[in-house]
């Protein structure tokens, strides 16, 4: 196991998913709230992109890098999948 696997399994053993879960579905809205691209072609919601997030860190898609925190390092993957899908619908 590496130094960041550790640290990853420590930010996910220690999440307070009742309070981060809520933060990141607010912060998906947003994203997409501000990104015209992607406003009536997506047909993904906040949830799906959380989901997607989530299961992307913890399969090692995204390492931890510079994140400061679980919850930056998962509203970043969120940010780039919806950037990423609006590109792609545009």
């Amino acid at each position: 196991m590496t130094n960041e696997d550790d640290r990853l399994r420590r930010w996910f053993d220690a999440a307070d998913w009742s309070t981060l879960t809520p933060r990141l579905l607010a912060y998906a809205r947003f994203c997409l709230s501000r990104d015209d691209r992607s406003i009536g072609r997506n047909q993904r919601t906040p949830n799906d992109f959380v989901v997607a997030a989530v299961t992307a860190v913890m399969d090692g898609r995204y390492p931890s890098g510079q994140a400061r925190s679980l919850f930056s390092l998962l509203a970043g993957v969120v940010h780039m999948t919806i950037r990423r899908d609006a590109e792609r619908s545009a």
